[in-house]
């Protein structure tokens, strides 16, 4: 058989019904797990990267962030139910300083900064 089978493409409609996302929980599921879930934009530069996680009417209080086992979690505590509403992981790569790693929260936005080890550089030794 030639044709791989996607998701939604099938011909056969239950195989359809049941992988397409739409049909497995409810519009108005989906669209409130969207709305409290914050906004998180990884970039990476030459010699770190940044984590940017917005997150509106929190304190930095309300953030606990962890590294173990070089996995970065992110915790956002909510005072109003008294209970984390929102958590993140992260695998770290090999080539992050963890012990340099800082985060910030700022206007509803909590910045972590992770920078990359300085790798060794090549040196040509002359010959005499």
């Amino acid at each position: 058989m030639n044709n791989a089978f996607k998701a939604g493409q099938s011909g056969d409609p239950l195989f359809r019904d049941i992988f397409e996302v739409e049909n497995l929980f409810p519009a108005s599921w989906i669209n409130a797990f969207d709305e409290s879930s914050p906004s998180i934009h990884v970039t990476e530069e030459s010699d770190a990267f940044t984590i940017n996680v917005q997150v509106h009417a929190s304190r930095k209080e309300h953030f606990k962030v962890d590294i173990e086992n070089d996995i970065l979690t992110i915790q956002v505590f909510s005072p109003l139910n008294g209970c984390y509403a929102f958590v993140r992981s992260f695998r770290l790569p090999g080539n992050i300083q963890q012990h340099l790693i800082t985060a910030s929260y700022k206007n509803g936005l909590l910045t972590l900064h992770l920078p990359k080890k300085v790798e060794a550089k090549k040196k040509e030794v002359p010959v005499k």
